[in-house]
């Protein structure tokens, strides 16, 4: 097998533009990421006992299921 640097080059601008969406959408999933979980803790700390225990029940059955049920679920 040949190392073709013609064609390395030749898609240097699709590898380019994947680069830059991967960027982007780490960038948008933090920012998100970051609210939400802003938003969770501020839940978590209210006096509201109703929002409180509602998210503290969130994290334990996010924290207790494996990522490939939660992925499942989602999707399905």
């Amino acid at each position: 097998m040949d190392w073709k640097w013609s064609y390395a080059i030749e898609i240097l601008p699709q590898l380019g533009r994947g680069l830059l969406t991967t960027l982007w959408i780490t960038i948008v999933s933090s920012v998100f990421g970051l609210i939400g979980g802003l938003l969770l803790g501020i839940l978590l700390t209210t006096r509201v006992r109703v929002l409180s225990k509602l998210a503290a029940l969130y994290v334990i059955v996010f924290r207790n299921s494996p990522l490939l049920v939660q992925l499942y679920l989602i999707f399905f």
